[in-house]
């Protein structure tokens, strides 16, 4: 929640303890997210994107 200029890449997320594998709030802003396997985790979803600016295409969430 609040993070700016960072990036998520290449990270692994299993199971469905946690409601979404990656979530960003709207507070977040300029985060790089690609890579990442979340697909099928998360009790909800793989990815709740919330921030300022998502990055919405196929190539981020694998």
């Amino acid at each position: 929640d609040g993070v700016e200029d960072s990036s998520v890449k290449f990270v692994t997320v299993k199971g469905k303890k946690c409601r979404y594998a990656m979530y960003l709030t709207s507070k977040c802003s300029r985060i790089q997210h690609f890579g990442n396997r979340l697909k099928g985790a998360g009790a909800e979803g793989s990815l709740q994107d919330n921030s300022v600016d998502p990055i919405k295409t196929i190539e981020n969430v694998t």
